[in-house]
């Protein structure tokens, strides 16, 4: 098994917990995450210890409460809509203006953090649902910035019969490591057609090609916000891609008119694309 490693912040998102547990169809990017500020904590797992009379050490250890993991974060990005989303407060876009809650308002949100790539993979946090706390701390002077901190309490969510669910993931994404040796998914399109599966729209562009096959590993939910990239080989735009957002990272594969096959990792924006290596 390759190496892993949990290093560096690359990007902290929230969004509205799905319905049952599920991730959320969408998510917002806290930018200017402020230096030193992002940990996480998830305690380590509790239990109650039974000691008999007649018997030495611990007879039984049984499960009990454990304290709920926490994320804490900071920005300096004082921007209200921002605000509104940690505090439960308001906002008013035309003038510019945030109000707090009168009122404790428990904040319920889900939360994803993504670390920065290292040894060719980096990971993708997912918490399904969180409470969140905020505050504001630091001086106004024109040697420091005040920053909003953040804290995610992690919950436990429930499906749609009450049974719990597991309150976090971790995924590892490619970010420039080993190549996929298969794809479990193949769009085929004709010349200047479209192919769509696994949260993943695909359309080609160029003249009268023969069928050309856009091949990728889906990753399931796939409910992430809708991105798009433009391929090309060379200068040579050859397809217009759409897809979700949890895709961004990952390799697919595209075998081009020719029949030559190339590779390219998703990212929104224009992407060229690399000639396969041939498998050793």
């Amino acid at each position: 098994m390759a190496e892993k490693f949990l290093w560096g912040v690359e990007t902290v998102e929230l969004g509205t917990p799905g319905v049952n547990g599920a991730a959320p169809t969408g998510w917002v990017r806290f930018e200017d995450i402020t230096d030193d500020s992002v940990s996480l904590t998830i305690p380590e797992q509790t239990t109650n210890d039974i000691r008999v009379e007649d018997k030495p050490g611990i007879r039984l250890s049984l499960p009990s409460d454990t304290e709920a993991a926490t994320l804490n974060l900071g920005t300096i990005n004082a921007e209200g809509s921002k605000i509104a989303t940690v505090s439960g407060g308001s906002y008013v876009e035309v003038d510019d203006e945030f109000t707090p809650p009168a009122d404790t308002v428990i904040v319920e949100k889900a939360v994803r953090l993504t670390t920065k790539p290292l040894k060719g993979k980096k990971a993708q946090f997912t918490f399904f649902l969180t409470s969140l706390a905020y505050n504001f701390s630091g001086n106004f002077t024109r040697s420091g910035v005040v920053s909003m901190g953040v804290i995610a309490k992690i919950l436990t969510p429930t499906d749609a019969n009450g049974v719990a669910l597991p309150p976090w993931k971790l995924k590892y994404l490619n970010a420039g490591g080993s190549i996929p040796t298969s794809w479990d998914t193949t769009l085929t399109f004709a010349s200047s057609g479209n192919a769509s599966g696994g949260g993943i729209s695909a359309a080609t562009s160029g003249g009268a090609d023969p069928d050309k096959a856009f091949k990728f590993n889906v990753i399931n939910p796939h409910v992430g916000l809708p991105k798009d990239m433009e391929i090309f080989i060379a200068s040579s735009n050859v397809g217009t891609i759409s897809f979700t957002a949890e895709y961004a990272g990952e390799y697919f594969s595209f075998t081009a008119a020719d029949g030559i096959e190339y590779y390219g990792i998703f990212a929104e924006g224009d992407v060229v694309l690399t000639v396969m290596p041939e498998s050793e």
